[in-house]
Order: structure tokens, then C-alpha cells, then sequence
């Protein structure tokens, strides 16, 4: 029969074990999926690399992961491959759609797109209709991913 002490340290262990797990996975995930690597594999595309995330809001996530979302990341620009993917000609439309995609977050001032300033951006329409906008503002060398996710 096992004792007192026995049957504790098996049920701390075991205490342990589903405390450990879960946080670890949950660790990891995030280690993984992060924001950049997200939108890298939702749109099968592959942002420069050396950039960092400066700023995040996004709507609440509804189970089906649909919403509007909002990355600024710092990034100096260096990447030419991903550039060329870039348009410099200024779009007053796609200037339009960004903003009505930004108007459902509340997006800190700082970090809204500035039109007056050089930049180049693309976009991307999904199956689904879902939209991706990349906007690179030149000048503070931010590149802006704007998704709208249906």
C-alpha cells in the first residue's frame, strides 16, 4: 500500500506536470506565431527581414479570426526585393480604404499613416475578400500592414 507521502508527491507531480505543459506550449506558440510570422503565413508572403514591431491594435478576435488589424513595424528599408513589390505612385483610393479599415480600430495618432509623406505601398485581395494593404512610409521608414480579415 502506498503511504501518505507517496500519494502526495504523486499528485504534486502530477500538479506540476499540468501546470508546466500547458504554459510551456503556450510559451512556445507565442515564440512561433508571432505577428510577423502570423501575417507571413496568412497571406503567403515574406516581409524584409530586420524588422520590428513598433506598434499593434487590432478588433476583438471572433472565433472565426475575422476583424481589422493594424501592424506598424520600424524597418530601414534595406530589402530591395521587397520594394519591388512596392508601388511609389500615391493611390487616393487605396489612401481611402486604409483609412476606413483604420476607422474601426482606435489606432494612436502617432502611428496613423501620413499621406503627405513619400511612400510606397501594394495590396492584396484574398478568396475570401479579405485585404491586406503594406504601406511604407518612407520618411520614418515605418512599414504599416493594414488587414482586413472576412
Amino acid at each position: 500500500m502506498r503511504t501518505a507521502k507517496t500519494t502526495l508527491q504523486i499528485m504534486l507531480a502530477v500538479a506540476v506536470i499540468a501546470i508546466t505543459v500547458p504554459a510551456g506550449l503556450y510559451l512556445l506558440g507565442n515564440l512561433y506565431f508571432t505577428t510577423e510570422r502570423t501575417i507571413e503565413i496568412n497571406w503567403d508572403i515574406d516581409l524584409p527581414k530586420g524588422i520590428r514591431e513598433e506598434y499593434n491594435v487590432h478588433t476583438p478576435t471572433s472565433f472565426h479570426g475575422d476583424g481589422e488589424r493594424y501592424t506598424v513595424f520600424q524597418w530601414d528599408g534595406g530589402d530591395e526585393t521587397f520594394l519591388s513589390h512596392l508601388t511609389e505612385q500615391k493611390s487616393v483610393q487605396a489612401e481611402q480604404d486604409i483609412t476606413d479599415i483604420l476607422s474601426y480600430l482606435e489606432v494612436d495618432e502617432a502611428y496613423l499613416p501620413d499621406y503627405t509623406h513619400a511612400y510606397r505601398w501594394n495590396s492584396r485581395t484574398a478568396e475570401d475578400n479579405s485585404t491586406l494593404y503594406l504601406f511604407y512610409d518612407t520618411d520614418l521608414q515605418r512599414l504599416c500592414v493594414i488587414q482586413r480579415l472576412l
